[in-house]
């Protein structure tokens, strides 16, 4: 797992914010179905391709940041890999969004400490 930088972490994000972070990644993201060895994965997102997005959409400045965004998504049940064999990697895995409609409904880690907080990277 890489390891994270917490100086690109906010020590915390507003609460009001937190489903303005959530719907940034999940616009930026390309979510599309997609085969394995034959097998379909409906909805889901590669790794690396979610990594390019959250550079583009200026979530992220670099590559290890946005791993450790996506980690930190992942840490806090916002993401997770297909099968909950693999961390978030900058590599062809698939990763789903788990559903989150409501700020109430956020995994209660998710924005109030450093490895969990989502920052603008502008």
């Amino acid at each position: 797992m890489v390891s994270r930088d917490r100086s690109v972490w906010a020590s915390s994000v507003d609460r009001h914010d937190r489903l303005t972070h959530l719907s940034r990644f999940r616009a930026a993201v390309p979510v599309r179905a997609r085969f394995h060895h034959g097998r379909l994965y409906p909805s889901v997102f590669v790794g690396a391709g979610a990594e390019v997005a959250m550079r583009a959409a200026r979530m992220a400045h670099s590559t290890q940041v946005a791993v450790a965004v996506g980690a930190a998504l992942l840490d806090a049940g916002v993401v997770s890999h297909v099968t909950d064999e693999h961390g978030f990697k900058d590599e062809w895995y698939f990763n789903r969004s788990n559903e989150f409609v409501e700020e109430k409904d956020l995994p209660h880690c998710f924005g109030e400490c450093p490895e969990t907080a989502i920052v603008d990277a502008r």
